[in-house]
């Protein structure tokens, strides 16, 4: 313990660092803000138990802080680098005056606590160096948030993390580091140098701002960093050398009045999200300000929506009752389009509790439109095996089939994400029978359905037309033609014994009357998918 300049550094600073081991190396500085350029520093201990840091015109540049008092106050320096000021006649830690625990560095001992006491209000946190020759305040803390975001909160006095090693002979501190990660090292002796055994840094995207404001990182792509939609990079020609400090900056300001984002009392927030609710929690996390270090993930991540001048939506259309078009076929559905922050308005941004269910396509929840129509809206996951063309085609299906015992498809979203927005069903789920408010069934025998109306029970058959026959042969030329079909069914002749269908292991030998000779088999099972009956 004592006066040091670091490295080239004129100033000085009053300090610890290892003595026995790892020399040299600083652990902890008191006047780090306000550092003296000569060696005329004076560290003086006065009533009622203050440590006070003097410079050569007796000012003082640094001084601890206590509320309590001691008729014998001592300084004392403890092999865990603790320095403490105490009563000389009491040695117990809950009585320490002060200690330099209580305002730590970028250094991180075993022993220390950090998080904050909600008794005294005092938050225990790191700050990193500005640099290796400069111990004033850098540009990263790091430091327990208790605004009630998710994390884990342990007690109601304090809420503090602490870590002790198991054996007291290993030589191991935890540091924040000038370029902002967090590392913890150990002492070698047999190399007699410290060895990294820690770091939080998983890959280069874990650095803090690496792509400045509104610039996202993805570890996957080269280069890592990239604009967000509607930003270009504010300093070009860095960015092209790869240097992507300044970040990106918005081609088109944002108004006064920018309307449609998330509407808050307070509306200058840049950016939104919904909370993490896998874990059933609940939730909106907001940003103001510049967005600094986004981060894009390849799964497991969450949708962030950034606030945008109303000309870079470009083709987003916010009338809800724009029709829905088959541009392939030229052909008009008739299927009004909602807009994406239409239908996250109307199921409370897709929260937890509205979820009714999910299958292949993906989720679907409910929700209620601002004229108090309630809906049931399902949204194509991106991990559905199902794509575009499914979708469209459930789309063009069933707007074609709608009818009062058919589920109503009231419209569809194709912005942001890809959704059927269905009339809300009450009584029943989806994969039941399904009854409305007056307990009729929405989905029923679509053919019996046309004979009778919705006021009556019954109603009587007088032909019933099937499938009585099935051309399944996997060869074109073993199935008959409709020139020969017409006889079959208008009269009693004898019908020929069938070629073997599709999927059905074939006879190793040729037969004359086949003209499909090959013997491959076309069952994963060994197992024919017919069935043979009489008629």
């Amino acid at each position: 313990m004592g006066f040091f300049s670091p490295g080239s550094s004129p100033n000085r600073y009053f300090g610890i660092w290892y003595t026995n081991v790892a020399s040299g190396t600083v652990v902890w500085v008191a006047n780090r803000a306000i550092p003296p350029t000569n060696t005329s520093g004076v560290l003086k201990v006065v009533s009622p138990g203050i440590l006070v840091l003097h410079n050569s015109t007796n000012h003082v540049i640094w001084s601890s802080n206590t509320s309590k008092s001691a008729s014998n106050p001592m300084a004392q320096l403890l092999d865990t680098g603790n320095l403490v000021m105490r009563d000389g006649s009491d040695s117990d830690q809950e009585n320490f005056l002060s200690q330099s625990f209580d305002y730590q560095g970028e250094t991180f001992l075993p022993g220390m606590k950090f998080g904050k006491d909600f008794r005294t209000g005092l938050n225990r946190y790191w700050s990193s160096w500005k640099s290796v020759d400069d111990p004033s305040l850098g540009d990263y803390t790091n430091r327990f948030d208790t605004n009630g975001y998710p994390q884990i909160l342990l007690g109601v006095d304090e809420v503090y993390y602490e870590y002790e090693l198991v054996n007291s002979s290993v030589v191991s501190r935890m540091e924040l580091s000038p370029g902002g990660m967090i590392q913890r090292f150990t002492w070698i002796n047999r190399t007699q140098g410290w060895v990294l055994y820690l770091t939080t840094q998983m890959d280069n995207c874990d650095r803090y701002a690496l792509c400045g404001p509104y610039g996202s990182c993805n570890i996957d792509n080269s280069p890592a960093c990239w604009c967000l939609k509607g930003f270009e990079p504010k300093a070009p020609g860095e960015w092209n050398v790869t240097d992507w400090s300044d970040g990106c900056a918005r081609r088109t300001p944002l108004e006064e009045m920018e309307t449609g984002f998330l509407d808050t009392p307070n509306c200058s927030c840049t950016a939104y999200t919904s909370l993490d609710i896998r874990g059933g929690g609940s939730g909106c996390l907001l940003w103001f300000g510049d967005l600094i270090d986004i981060r894009q993930c390849s799964e497991n991540g969450q949708d962030l929506y950034v606030r945008m001048a109303g000309s870079e939506l470009g083709m987003i259309n916010l009338n809800p009752e724009k029709e829905c078009t088959d541009e392939k076929n030229g052909q008009d559905i008739d299927l009004p389009l909602f807009d994406f922050l239409t239908i996250a308005k109307a199921t409370n941004f897709f929260m937890v509790n509205n979820k009714l269910g999910e299958g292949g396509f993906g989720p679907a929840n409910k929700g209620m439109l601002e004229k108090g129509l309630q809906i049931a809206v399902k949204r194509l996951s991106k991990s559905s095996k199902q794509g575009l063309d499914e979708f469209k085609n459930e789309v063009l299906c069933i707007a074609k089939l709608q009818h009062r015992n058919l589920v109503k498809l009231l419209g569809c979203c194709i912005e942001e994400e890809q959704m059927l927005i269905y009339e809300y069903l009450p009584n029943k789920s989806l994969d039941s029978f399904i009854f409305d408010y007056d307990m009729n069934p929405k989905i029923s025998d679509f053919g019996l359905a046309r004979i009778f109306g919705g006021n009556e029970t019954s109603a009587n058959t007088t032909r019933v037309v099937g499938t009585c026959l099935l051309c399944v042969q996997q060869s074109p030329e073993d199935r008959p033609s409709m020139s020969t079909v017409v006889p079959m069914l208008c009269s009693d002749m004898s019908l020929p014994q069938p070629k073997q269908p599709g999927f059905f292991i074939e006879r190793k030998f040729l037969k004359a009357d086949s003209i499909w000779s090959k013997g491959e088999s076309h069952s994963a099972n060994l197992l024919t998918l017919s069935y043979l009956g009489p008629r």
